[in-house]
């Protein structure tokens, strides 16, 4: 999330979940936030 310009929706391509809606909800689940948040809490540290 912190080195790639891709999508939420890409990364889950990439991961190969057929559903963005379902890697949000699995992605939330491991990390209790959801990637948006996630990419927006790890720019800020370290930029």
């Amino acid at each position: 999330m912190l080195h790639t310009e891709l999508s939420v929706k890409q990364i889950a391509d990439e991961l190969g979940f057929e559903d963005a809606a379902y890697f949000n909800r699995f992605f939330k689940r491991l990390t209790d936030t959801t990637p948006i948040a996630y990419r927006q809490q790890i720019r800020e540290m370290y930029s």
